[in-house]
């Protein structure tokens, strides 16, 4: 179990970190292209954060990436 909350820990870090520049990006380019939406830009931001999440996750197991378990 405690394997798991280690899981979780990195993943909130992430998302924390990324959420932000994610929120920006998508806030423009929807307001740019489909009005304004914040449920839109809120499911696309949830979406891209996860996938983010789940890259690292892939990407640090590599060798070429080990690195990224020092990031966060």
């Amino acid at each position: 179990m405690h394997g798991r909350n280690i899981e979780l820990r990195k993943a909130s870090t992430i998302i924390y970190v990324t959420h932000g520049s994610v929120i920006a990006v998508v806030g423009h380019l929807i307001q740019r292209f489909a009005g304004e939406s914040s449920l839109l830009v809120f499911v696309i931001t949830v979406m891209i954060c996860g996938a983010i999440c789940a890259i690292i996750f892939k990407l640090e197991r590599l060798k070429n990436f080990r690195w990224l378990r020092y990031v966060y």
